[in-house]
């Protein structure tokens, strides 16, 4: 037991996120659908990570899993060397942010302000979601995921559906919270995407960690082969 400890915590000091030999299974009648099976994925404070992979690889579930929003079916997740089985949702909710606590009224609209105003939109303060424009709307969510200044920042396609101008200007947001010591776990198809902002890509393929590469010295390098066979 007191091995165990000793690994644990030298996890906290490494890594913000750690999945081991993790697997996500649903059954859909008779079969089952291996969504994610078995990969190994370390996430460091600090890091713009990128899971890439066509539609159907389970890049979704993955982010899914390492942002802490699931539950494995089997295997370990950790999140910052504490197994997510033993937190309660309101720690884990404070790490990943998703959404406003219940927070004295003046405060959250002083935090509000001060989120909308970092993202350029604080003339649009008073306007429904249906008054913005999809590029707007982005950004409100990016807003909306600092609300509780969270350690790490969850975005799944962040410029789908928008035209490139309006992507690059999302992008832009997430690149300076990257800079300023969020940790960054975005799921995306594009490969250019992908190079472009992160420093490390997890390429995923029908489930499995194909390969992982990382960006050293302007160059991208294998530096883990994965489980897909």
């Amino acid at each position: 037991m007191a091995e165990k400890k000793s690994s644990e915590k030298k996890e906290k000091h490494t890594h913000l996120i750690r999945l081991r030999n993790v697997a996500k299974y649903y059954q859909m009648g008779e079969e089952i659908v291996r969504a994610v099976d078995g990969i190994n994925i370390e996430v460091r404070p600090g890091e713009f990570v990128a899971i890439m992979g066509p539609s159907g690889s389970g890049k979704s579930t993955t982010m899914n899993l390492v942002g802490s929003l699931d539950l494995a079916t089997q295997g370990d997740i950790f999140l910052d060397g504490l197994d997510i089985e033993e937190l309660h949702e309101s720690d884990l909710a404070q790490v990943r942010g998703m959404m406003f606590q219940d927070i004295d009224s003046e405060v959250r609209e002083a935090r509000a302000e001060q989120l909308l105003k970092m993202v350029g939109l604080e003339e649009r303060m008073d306007h429904h979601p249906n008054q913005l424009s999809g590029g707007e709307q982005q950004r409100v969510a990016i807003a909306r995921s600092l609300a509780n200044n969270p350690e790490i920042i969850l975005a799944d396609e962040p410029t789908g559906n928008l035209d490139t101008k309006t992507g690059e200007i999302v992008l832009h947001y997430l690149d300076k919270l990257n800079k300023e010591g969020k940790t960054i776990i975005m799921v995306t198809h594009d490969p250019r995407l992908a190079e472009e902002h992160a420093q490390v890509i997890f390429h995923i393929k029908d489930g499995k960690l194909e390969k992982v590469t990382k960006k050293i010295k302007g160059r991208w390098v294998v530096i883990d082969r994965g489980t897909h066979n």
